[in-house]
């Protein structure tokens, strides 16, 4: 490093590049850059620019001014990241990763729930007899193998793969798991399932990345009744992360909850076609924990999400089997309990979302399901997820 002392009233670059430029108050003043308007600074400050290698732009650059202290051990020891820079990168990457998640794992006790009770309706013949006026009514019920049915208990098994990408943060993000459920019925028009899941996300930006595995329950109800439907859920996990940075490499735990409401109503459009219009809700809080290495002693953070659904899904039934697609639009709210984790969270606001799936009956009684989703379109948070489900008639 070459230190010059310049007591002329300028400074000139003559070689383009990246260039420092600082110095040390040694009594209040100004400093200005060109035709920049001067920076005030008191005495002891230490003033600097990052200039880059635009020329044409230097005749316009505006002084910052720093602390002196922090600014020279940044500047000239090259730190790296601080404890608490270290947990508010986790906490924004994996809060990231953890919104499309939950949205993927909503859609599949949506989509379970609503094929167990269809199963159950499709396998159920009720007949009444009686005989004079004062004989009881009976039901009598017969039950045939149906997809993913045992008894009273629909079992199901999804593989689930997604991919997010945070332009505004340049952040890229990738995800495999897999979830297994099954529900009983607690009334005529309403199952309660429960079902665990594993899933594996990574992370990577410019200067952290992160690694690590989620592993969450998640029990759920679903309702039918005519043309009314409704899902309920409620997930709990706990996750355990590995964060590199240029500082070195450290762990963290995480804890997520998360409730889930939605529903839609049926109109028949004809010819096999049904719209649904939905609303949905979703609320949730996850908590990143510092544990070893440089995430060490960087104790707790807490993020807060919420988002609102509006939309529409159209279904064509056939033959084969059932076709949709859906287009919504989310609203989305995020919030961290400190303002540099805040700074790095995903944008708020209203995005669109599209869906595109079906399902299948093969000939040795295996359902497929599949699904895609396209998600924070008109956004800088774009995330892709699909699913493939499996169920079995036994």
């Amino acid at each position: 490093m070459e230190t010059v002392t310049v007591d002329t009233t300028g400074i000139e670059l003559v070689d383009a590049g990246d260039y420092v430029v600082f110095f040390q108050a040694t009594s209040s003043g100004s400093a200005s850059w060109g035709t920049a308007p001067s920076t005030t600074y008191a005495d002891g400050d230490l003033v600097y620019q990052n200039n880059g290698g635009d020329t044409s732009r230097w005749d316009a650059r505006s002084w910052v001014v720093a602390s002196f202290i922090d600014t020279a051990f940044e500047l000239l020891l090259a730190t790296g990241p601080t404890t608490e820079e270290e947990l508010a990168n986790l906490m924004a990457a994996t809060s990231g990763a953890t919104l499309v998640f939950v949205n993927s794992a909503r859609n599949v006790v949506r989509i379970q729930g609503q094929a167990s009770l269809v199963a159950r309706d499709q396998q159920m013949t009720a007949t009444r007899a009686g005989g004079g006026s004062n004989a009881d009514l009976v039901t009598v019920s017969t039950r045939n193998s149906q997809t993913g049915l045992v008894g009273n208990l629909y079992t199901w098994a999804e593989i689930t793969g997604l991919r997010a990408e945070d332009d505004a943060n340049d952040r890229d993000f990738t995800g495999r798991g897999f979830q297994i459920g099954g529900d009983v019925p607690i009334s005529p028009n309403m199952v309660a399932g429960l079902s665990f899941g594993v899933q594996d996300l990574d992370v990577s930006g410019p200067s952290f990345s992160q690694e690590g595995v989620l592993r969450y329950l998640q029990p759920y109800l679903a309702y039918q009744s005519g043309p009314w439907s409704g899902e309920a859920n409620i997930i709990y996990g706990l996750g355990e992360f590995t964060q590199t940075s240029t500082s070195g490499t450290g762990t963290g735990d995480t804890r997520l909850a998360a409730l889930s409401l939605s529903g839609g109503y049926d109109f028949d459009m004809g010819d096999g076609l049904t719209l649904r219009p939905t609303l949905g809700l979703t609320h949730g809080t996850e908590e990143v924990t510092g544990d070893t290495g440089t995430l060490a002693g960087a104790g707790s953070t807490t993020v807060r999400f919420t988002e609102v659904s509006l939309g529409g899904r159209l279904t064509r039934n056939t033959a084969h089997g059932s076709f949709f697609a859906g287009l919504h639009a989310d609203w989305q709210d995020t919030s961290g309990d400190t303002q540099i984790v805040s700074d790095l969270l995903a944008e708020d606001g209203w995005t669109g979302r599209l869906e595109l799936g079906g399902s299948f009956e093969s000939d040795n009684g295996l359902l497929f399901d599949t699904s895609v989703e396209l998600g924070g379109l008109g956004g800088d948070f774009h995330s892709t997820s699909g699913a493939l489900r499996l169920a079995i008639r036994f």
